[in-house]
């Protein structure tokens, strides 16, 4: 391979292994942990936005040095606050990585341990997910010196270096391979920017990368001074806390196994012979065993309330590169989601990635609220219904004030349009489900020029190998997808890559 490229780029031609992918977790919540001891937040944290410098080093891009709490962006992975009008925050930011690392968990899967750290930065309710984003590279460290892969190098760096203000010293964090420091007792996390004389700047911390997507990057190492002793002695604490949650579950499997046996081969033969004699329960003892069973259903019930927003879901994944993908529904049943359909689709010319646009014939990866349906008859499931007409387009042109909106072409004047309520009146399409990726599609608000526009659905009449980013299934499918969709629960597209 060819370093620097983006993490984007990397699995495509190499997927990431468990050890991995906790390294890189690592090194990234790291770089987070420096921007937010900043009181800033990064707001886009995407596979475009990491760097692979070299065999496991991985650098943070895409940070904009004036940006607080951006206003207007869409993010690839959006926490659930977001989408209910929220503010930017630390939180977001540990949750796209997540989210993140979860998008790229290996076919082969991950330890239990590995999975709850995810799941915890990935809780939909804030006060659920780390407290800090260091916080959470700590336990990414830990599970990957457990898991023992070579380290690569000496030393590893994060990168967010400062593009204006060449007057101030750069911040840095060095990430020793061994030990995850901490700072002692009131000495801040991030060491603070101070003005100095043009004699005075330091030249060797400077670090000139290759800039593969044109991205600013601040080169961030932070001096911690640590008290040697305290700080081992809570390392080894937490290190072996970790390694007791991650070999339990096999213990408790052979304990199991062990008592199994025993049972099979010793008690077993003693309890046929007593059953030959022992008298059919009793109808008092029915009836109690009946009643327990109701009020442990009704437990059941109660606790399976849905954690997300959104109680029903789709989700379409597909191979990094790949036109050919599966979309598939999912309700939230019993505690868990169920899935309920599952059918092939085709994507984007250029398959599903983060780096998407007008003309770049992506489909966004990320997950985004269903908007309204467009169909010649309203399916009646509770989802916002546009009726097909030819006038009935949404402006493509980011220019256009209406742009990403649903108009009359009969009144919106010359503006470019995608016919979309021509297509399903003239047999093409038999409806579309909009996509709210950038925008609901019924008004501009929210709507961010340059992010890409009208994402749908499609149920096609015809048979295509690609699109210019919208995601088709059969009609025939279309049909049968719109019977299961329900508006009264909220339904979100989760689109992923394998």
């Amino acid at each position: 391979m060819n370093y620097p490229l983006t993490l984007e780029q990397y699995i495509a031609q190499m997927p990431m292994q468990e050890a991995e992918l906790a390294r890189m977790g690592a090194q990234i919540a790291e770089a987070l942990s420096v921007i937010h001891q900043q009181g800033r937040v990064h707001g886009d944290v995407k596979p475009g936005n990491i760097l692979v410098v070299s065999p496991g080093n991985y650098q943070l891009i895409g940070y904009e040095n004036v940006r607080q709490y951006p206003e207007g962006t869409i993010p690839t992975f959006v926490a659930p606050e977001l989408t209910q009008g929220g503010a930017y925050h630390a939180g977001t930011d540990v949750y796209a990585l997540g989210m993140l690392m979860k998008s790229l968990i290996p076919k082969q899967g991950i330890s239990g341990v590995f999975d709850e750290i995810i799941q915890k930065a990935c809780e939909p309710d804030p006060a659920r997910r780390y407290a800090t984003a260091l916080e959470f590279a700590e336990e990414l460290q830990m599970l990957a010196d457990i898991l023992q892969e070579p380290t690569v190098g000496t030393g590893q760096q994060m990168y967010v270096q400062e593009t204006e203000q060449p007057s101030m010293q750069p911040m840095y964090a060095q990430k020793q391979e061994q030990s995850s420091k901490q700072p002692t007792c009131g000495q801040p996390l991030v060491q603070q920017p101070r003005r100095q004389s043009p004699a005075q700047q330091p030249t060797d911390l400077v670090n000139h990368r290759r800039n593969v997507q044109q991205a600013d990057a601040y080169n961030t190492q932070e001096e911690m001074h640590l008290q040697p002793k305290k700080e081992k002695v809570t390392r080894e604490t937490q290190k072996a806390s970790l390694m007791l949650r991650f070999l339990l579950p096999i213990l408790i499997v052979l304990i199991i196994g062990a008592a199994v046996a025993i049972y099979v081969v010793l008690i077993h033969p003693v309890n046929q012979e007593e059953e030959t004699t022992t008298a059919a329960p009793t109808t008092t003892e029915v009836t109690t065993e009946a009643t327990t069973t109701e009020e442990t259903t009704e437990a059941t019930t109660e606790e399976a309330e849905c954690p997300y927003e959104y109680s029903q879901k789709i989700t379409v994944t597909a191979h990094a590169g790949s036109t050919s993908g599966t979309l598939t529904v999912y309700n939230w049943e019993h505690g868990d989601w169920v899935n309920k359909y599952s059918v092939a689709c085709v994507l984007g010319r250029n398959g599903i990635g983060s780096d998407y646009g007008e003309g770049k014939g992506v489909t966004p990866m990320g997950t985004f609220k269903l908007g309204f349906v467009m169909a010649n008859v309203d399916p009646k499931n509770n989802m916002n219904f546009k009726l097909a007409s030819d006038s009935a387009a949404i402006v493509d042109d980011a220019e256009s004030e209406l742009y990403n909106t649903l108009v009359d072409t009969n009144t919106v004047g010359d503006v470019s349009v995608d016919h979309v309520g021509s297509n399903i009146v003239n047999g093409k399409l038999n409806a579309i489900i909009f996509i709210e990726h950038n925008g609901d599609g019924l008004s501009s608000d929210g709507v961010t020029p340059g992010k890409g526009s009208v994402i749908t659905i499609c149920g096609n009449y015809s048979n295509v190998s690609e699109t210019a980013g919208c995601i088709d299934i059969s009609a025939e499918n279309m049909t049968e997808l719109l019977k299961l969709l329900d508006g009264n629960m909220n339904p979100h597209i989760e689109i992923t890559l394998n």
